[in-house]
C-alpha cells in the first residue's frame, strides 16, 4: 500500500487543508500509476518538537512529505511521483 506520511507544526493546516491535501495525493498518485484509490495512504502528523535541516540550515517551519511505494514501480511513475512534494 502507498503511504505518504506529512509532518507539518501543530496548529498550521485546517481540518479542510488536512482534506484537501490528502485528496490532492490520492488523486495524483492513482492518476500516475493507475492504483486504485483506496490503495493510496496519507497520514498528516501534527509534530511538535520535531527539528529538521536543509543544507545544515535550521528549516522547521516547512511541511514535509515522505513517500514510500512499492520497489516494483517504474522510473517514470516515481519520477512523476515525487512531484507529489510540490503540492
Amino acid at each position: 500500500m502507498p503511504t505518504y506520511a506529512r509532518q507539518v507544526p501543530p496548529g498550521s493546516l485546517t481540518d479542510d487543508q488536512k482534506s484537501e491535501i490528502a485528496k490532492a495525493i490520492n488523486h495524483r498518485h492513482s492518476q500516475v500509476t493507475g492504483a486504485p484509490p483506496y490503495f493510496v495512504q496519507v497520514v498528516i502528523e501534527e509534530i511538535e518538537s520535531i527539528t529538521r535541516y536543509l543544507g545544515g540550515t535550521l528549516s522547521n517551519g516547512h511541511i514535509w512529505i515522505r513517500g514510500d511505494i512499492r520497489a516494483g514501480t517504474k522510473v517514470k511513475e516515481r519520477s512523476e511521483i515525487r512531484s507529489l512534494v510540490c503540492l
